[in-house]
């Protein structure tokens, strides 16, 4: 595998964080070096007699069928050519190397049924596409990164097991990174996060495989859309600083949102007919509402209730025109999927 076109999984495990999400531009690599990297780790610990396995978890059982769950499945169809002295199978689950089994894989979805199970040998974990475009149907499971946690604690059980979050570069509003209070690297490409630098980021372009795919003929055809930009130069496919601003001195408070448990201020500024949308906010302002029923707090009104409220009408006209202006990108990211509820 030609480390100036695809990740480098070993460069990326060298800082020695237990957390690694890594963002890279499609075609990168991700997956095929990840595994890559397990078989080699499984073989290599092999020959000390050490048992060595690992988990490939996706977010839904439909996502394994093709792959681990169904009989001959194609997990490792790309990369066994990196092993011709070896043989692979992947079914039930279950991953075979030679016959024995060299780990298993796991829908998050119905990961709380492992709970009493043991997996003593596991020391790696690759959490495959990671953060989703949920513009579509696809969408996060709910309290999803409690559901990982627990499968993590479930297969640790107090021991330092890595993690690989392998994804596109969709965008930084996902779970995970609202969570763990994460961003994209600031400087390079790689930066590490939390009080203990336990939490990497990494977001991998490889300049190189991004000139041979633009010069495709695919790569001509979509030359100069956004498209070509998240695919080919790892741009952010959701995220751009477009409408984002900090309110004017002059704005004045207008209501509370609470959303994915957290406050929400909207302001409106009079003079330019804008509303800004900002994590500043007033909780003694009489307008609080709540944006679906696992936000409802005590003393705070359901969104859907007041849907036909003129102050919400009149949010609704000000973002479909283009006059609503956001504080950060989570607020942006946010707003748009509450106006989606909204309409």
């Amino acid at each position: 595998m030609n480390n100036e076109l695809y990740i480098n999984i070993p460069r990326t495990l060298s800082y020695n964080a237990l957390w690694n999400f890594i963002l890279g531009m499609r075609g990168g690599g991700k997956t095929y070096g990840t595994l890559k990297y397990a078989i080699e780790q499984y073989l290599k610990n092999k020959k000390k007699g050490i048992k060595w396995q690992f988990m490939y978890v996706r977010r839904m059982k439909t996502e394994l069928e093709k792959l681990t769950i169904m009989r001959g499945g194609r997990l490792f169809k790309a990369v066994e050519k990196e092993f011709p002295e070896c043989t692979f199978k992947a079914e039930s689950n279950t991953l075979y190397c030679d016959g024995e089994i060299i780990g298993y894989a796991q829908p998050l979805s119905t990961a709380s049924i492992l709970k009493s199970d043991a997996f003593p040998n596991i020391q790696l974990i690759i959490f495959d596409e990671f953060i989703i475009d949920n513009r579509g149907t696809y969408h996060y499971l709910k309290d999803e990164v409690t559901k990982f946690l627990d499968l993590y604690e479930t297969v640790a059980r107090g021991r330092d097991v890595i993690v690989l979050f392998l994804s596109n570069a969709v965008t930084v509003t996902n779970p995970y990174f609202d969570y763990f209070h994460l961003n994209k690297p600031a400087n390079g490409d790689i930066q590490r996060f939390g009080k203990s630098k336990e939490i990497l980021v990494q977001n991998f372009v490889s300049p190189l495989l991004s000139t041979m795919k633009k010069s495709s003929r695919f790569g001509q055809i979509i030359d100069g859309t956004e498209y070509s930009d998240y695919a080919y130069d790892n741009e952010w496919l959701l995220d751009n600083d477009d409408f984002i601003e900090h309110k004017t001195q002059r704005s004045n408070y207008f209501v509370t949102l609470r959303y994915k448990d957290t406050w929400i201020g909207v302001w409106l500024d009079n003079v330019q007919w804008l509303y800004y949308i900002s994590p500043d906010v007033d909780l003694q302002f009489g307008k609080v509402y709540s944006v679906t029923t696992d936000d409802h707090k005590p003393n705070v009104m359901l969104l859907q209730t007041g849907k036909k409220l003129p102050w919400l009408k009149s949010l609704i006209e000000a973002y479909q025109m283009g006059a609503v202006r956001y504080e950060n990108m989570k607020m942006k990211n946010w707003f748009r999927d509450i106006m989606r509820m909204c309409n």
